[in-house]
């Protein structure tokens, strides 16, 4: 549900939750890790990799999921910041392996999310369990 706004605080009816992930990319592979999320709920991340990658940290609405925007679509190793959702739907990132060696991608983040999604690029999609402290 929407978090209902109070001035500067925010109410959730649904508790804060963490998640904590690492991939291994090989050689020209990529994943994408989303997280669905509601309009005006909050996220925090920090995630790293062993070597520069191709991200793309990037939203798809769930009321039309061909409509894609994009945050922050670059080559680095690092990224560490907080999203508050401008709309109901997934967000998380698409990372590829730019090079001939595996990299491992390691994710943490927190915040008022429902659930979590990983889709692999031989197509497959597996869902994950989400800690709530």
């Amino acid at each position: 549900m929407k978090p209902v706004a109070n001035g500067p605080e925010s109410q959730y009816s649904a508790p804060f939750k963490t998640d904590s992930i690492q991939f291994t990319l090989g050689p020209y592979d990529y994943i994408e890790y989303k997280y669905v999320l509601d309009e005006g709920a909050q996220m925090q991340f920090s995630w790293k990799a062993t070597a520069p990658v191709m991200h793309d940290f990037h939203a798809e609405r769930a009321d039309d999921p061909n409509n894609v925007t994009s945050f922050d679509k670059s080559t680095r190793q690092e990224a560490h910041g907080a999203l508050t959702a401008p709309f109901k739907g997934i967000h998380g990132w698409y990372w590829e392996n730019p090079g001939g060696t595996p990299i491992t991608v390691t994710l943490k983040s927190s915040g008022f999310y429902a659930s979590s999604i990983e889709f692999r690029s031989d197509k497959t999609t597996v869902p994950h369990e989400l800690k709530t402290p």
